[in-house]
């Protein structure tokens, strides 16, 4: 929760409408992040985090809690045995933590850009919008909003790779970037996007420069995020789930019958070292 007495402000940046109309589909439809949330997890060397991933965190840490509130023994046990339950139990969880902040860490997102094969497709890609969509760039929010919702990118990326072959003499030979876009506006018909609209980043006082603020470089072509807890880890979160309510469940009925009196046999020290064993931590190794 923000701090109550924080000043904010934002970090600016001139963009164009049309590709922030695709950060905020990409968002909406990934992760439900603000602009401001996602531009800052991404500029501190995180990922972002899908709707999947978060849900998965939140289950993953109740099942923190529960080893380390329930996963002990109903009765004192020695204490040779008391030292190694808990010596297993801290073992895991210092790995169920390991696995929580590897998974909070996110997902890099992927751009379109990533998906061309040359250098220059921040320029390249706008002008295959702007050739194949000559309107879209003076369309309302929510009209660019319904274009990108319908994809559109494999057609952009065909083009892309059109425009390059095209293109790519008049980058080889020219001294910049600029030089190269000056050259194709005087001697072709294709153009980049307009940017005459601003990102507005929220900032506390001490992050307000927008020197170096990167927003464009973070923000544009961003069409996906992918979940960084894959089915395998899934089914493994799953499995815990049962492993761990079925020893609570029992926990539960093991006092009960010792504070009835009755006669109990169970192996507790034994019970809990094989519970705390077949609960798993997905493998991150990779």
């Amino acid at each position: 929760m923000a701090n109550e007495n924080t000043k904010y402000t934002h970090r600016i940046e001139k963009c164009c409408q049309l590709l922030k109309s695709l950060c905020y589909v990409t968002l909406e439809r990934y992760t439900g992040d603000t602009l401001s949330c996602a531009y800052w997890r991404i500029m501190e060397g995180k990922g972002l985090l899908t709707y999947d991933d978060k849900k998965m965190i939140d289950i993953w840490s109740k099942q923190i809690t529960k080893v380390r509130r329930y996963c002990s023994s109903p009765v004192a046990l020695p204490i040779s045995n008391h030292k190694e339950m808990s010596s297993k139990r801290n073992e895991l969880l210092d790995r169920m933590e390991t696995y929580r902040d590897w998974l909070s860490y996110g997902s890099k997102p992927l751009y379109l850009t990533d998906l061309t094969h040359h250098d220059y497709s921040a320029i390249t890609l706008e002008m295959a919008v702007t050739h194949l969509f000559p309107e879209i760039s003076k369309a309302d929010v929510d009209t660019q909003k319904e274009f990108w919702q319908s994809h559109h990118f494999k057609e952009i990326l065909e083009y892309d790779d059109k425009i390059f072959n095209r293109l790519s003499p008049i980058f080889e030979n020219s001294d910049s970037i600029a030089d190269a876009i000056f050259t194709i506006m005087d001697n072709t018909d294709l153009r980049t996007l307009p940017y005459d609209k601003v990102w507005q980043i929220r900032a506390d006082m001490e992050r307000r420069s927008s020197i170096n603020a990167r927003i464009n470089s973070i923000m544009n072509w961003m069409f996906m995020v992918l979940d960084r807890c894959t089915s395998e880890h899934k089914k493994i979160i799953e499995n815990n789930e049962r492993i761990i309510d079925d020893f609570v469940e029992w926990k539960m009925k093991a006092k009960e019958r010792i504070n009835a009196k009755e006669k109990v046999n169970d192996d507790f020290f034994r019970i809990i070292l094989n519970t705390l064993d077949k609960i798993q931590v997905p493998d991150i190794s990779d």
